[in-house]
């Protein structure tokens, strides 16, 4: 019976890590897309109006806006949050390997010194 106890503990530790982890990537992502966002409007209301705006159409520039946003709240926090899941594994993996055989370890912990 203690068996289901510690795994209902270990489940309701990974739905609060992985929610702590969403909302990480959730107040970076935004304040990263908000600190782009005032960076590319600053730089458009500063470009010079005989040089830029008579060359390339609003439409262009609207689309450059909208194509690096999108790609910025959909696509980077989707990679990063993958990205950190799968360097935790590897580090778990790791850990329960070293502890559960440490002599085969000792040419990894080498690997890793060397790279």
């Amino acid at each position: 019976m203690w068996y289901f106890w510690i795994y209902a503990a270990l489940s309701c530790s990974y739905g609060a890590c992985s929610g702590i982890r969403a909302f990480v990537l959730l107040r970076c992502n935004i304040f990263a897309v908000r600190k782009l966002h005032n960076k590319m409007i600053g730089r458009l209301l500063y470009a010079p109006i005989n040089r830029f705006f008579e060359r390339i159409p609003v439409g262009r520039i609207l689309n450059r806006f909208s194509e690096d946003l999108n790609t910025c709240d959909l696509n980077i926090p989707f990679t990063l949050g993958s990205n950190v899941l799968n360097f935790y594994f590897i580090l778990g993996m790791s850990l329960l390997l070293s502890y559960l055989s440490h002599w085969k370890m000792t040419p990894f912990i080498f690997v890793l010194i060397i790279f």
